[in-house]
């Protein structure tokens, strides 16, 4: 089911997204890729297809949208986790447990979400897949965009990104170790070998809750685990920490 939820942060503009509603379900899984979402990239798509045979209700979406959404010009890490709160708040009351999965660059939104609005924690699990560690240094985003001084924003050369001045500092200037070691739950986070696995040890090794916490190192995949067979590995090593998050919270 396609739905909308109004922006905060622009009038007029809208989140677009797609729900998958199992009945009866408790808990409502959010995830999100890439600096627009990623709502229709093949793993998210595919991650959300697989919770919901689970009996879990998923929603995905795309922060920026041509038709009345978002641009990605207009966004900073202020507007980013307003409008994630927005809709996690759409569905707070509506859902007894929510999963929040960070993919890439969702990863850092997540940590951000959660690094400000602590009292979340309460009813929100974090997962997070192959995720981005800020901050990112200068040089790269030297190589990787170009300043257009006609229109005061940031061209990314190999990809259609335009971002603005804000987010580009706020890139290289952030960071996520920091923010998520204030983050007081367990965490799960699952990584392809040889592409996140060095930064995901050094996410691990600042969480406060490491007892609880899962790393897993998938081999034999990229960053977007892109083969069947290491998707299905992914999606069930998530269900499976959130089904042991489900006995912890039941013997408490």
């Amino acid at each position: 089911m396609k739905i909308k939820i109004e922006s905060k942060t622009k009038k007029g503009r809208f989140i677009s997204g797609h729900y998958l509603k199992e009945s009866q379900a408790e808990r409502i899984m959010i995830l999100m890729s890439g600096f627009d979402g990623g709502m229709n990239s093949p793993l998210i798509i595919n991650s959300t297809l697989f919770f919901n045979k689970l009996k879990n209700n998923t929603f995905r979406f795309n922060f920026c949208d041509k038709n009345k959404g978002l641009r990605l010009s207009d966004l900073t890490f202020s507007n980013y986790i307003l409008e994630l709160k927005n809709i996690i708040d759409y569905f707070y009351k509506k859902h007894e447990k929510i999963s929040l999965i960070g993919h890439s660059f969702g990863a850092v939104l997540a940590i951000m979400f959660l690094n400000k609005y602590k009292s979340y924690s309460r009813k929100i699990d974090l997962i997070l897949w192959e995720p981005t560690m800020l901050p990112w240094k200068r040089k790269w985003m030297e190589e990787d965009y170009i300043f257009d001084s006609k229109i005061n924003l940031y061209h990314n050369k190999y990809q259609k990104e335009i971002i603005n001045k804000k987010l580009y500092e706020e890139c290289v200037k952030t960071d996520t170790r920091k923010l998520i070691s204030n983050i007081n739950l367990p965490v799960c986070i699952i990584v392809a070998k040889n592409s996140a696995d060095m930064d995901a040890r050094k996410y691990f090794l600042k969480l406060k809750n490491k007892k609880m916490s899962q790393l897993v190192i998938v081999d034999n995949t990229d960053h977007s685990f892109s083969d069947k067979k290491s998707q299905k590995f992914l999606f069930n090593s998530t269900q499976n920490f959130l089904n042991l998050m489900n006995e912890k919270k039941i013997d408490c």
